[in-house]
């Protein structure tokens, strides 16, 4: 979907579209916009809610997250990240999104940080240049947060 994204911006912008943003629900481009736009990262367990909003201006996001392509069998929840070291699904982690200029690079790195630890997931976005992104993750039974410094400066708000 990032890559389709980064395309799609590229031909708005040539044929003289001043702003947008194009959404794919998990994957969104942002574009000559004078003001910040607020974007809602869903509730890992409450469908119809959010867990966090952040401002965004001119700049791509991608989440990957446990809780739109899953299934549940006695109250375990499998998904569609798959740990390619034990072939079940990443465990604890519920979502990590990803800021940064290229919608394929912020979709992909969203599923590559989700497939780390959390305190991980941080350390490699911190070593990107333009990256920022948050990772909330399941820890003695409660749904918790890291972010990059970055985060807190877009307006990360968060209703843990």
């Amino acid at each position: 979907k990032g890559y389709i994204l980064d395309k799609a911006s590229q031909y708005m912008k040539s044929i003289g579209l001043p702003s947008g943003y194009i959404s794919c629900r998990s994957s969104m481009s942002f574009f000559g916009n004078k003001i910040p736009q607020i974007v809602y990262i869903q509730h890992p367990t409450k469908a119809d809610d959010y867990i966090a909003s952040f401002k965004i201006q001119n700049n791509c996001v991608g989440t990957s997250g446990d809780y739109q392509q899953f299934f549940e069998i006695d109250g375990k929840r499998y998904h569609h990240i798959i740990n390619p070291f034990t072939g079940y699904p990443v465990e604890a982690v519920h979502s990590v999104t990803v800021l940064t200029k290229s919608a394929a690079w912020a979709d992909g790195l969203s599923t590559a940080l989700f497939l780390i630890s959390p305190d991980q997931a941080i350390d490699e976005a911190n070593k990107r240049p333009d990256t920022e992104a948050v990772v909330y993750f399941s820890q003695d039974g409660k749904i918790n947060s890291v972010k990059t410094d970055g985060m807190l400066k877009n307006g990360l708000n968060e209703k843990l």
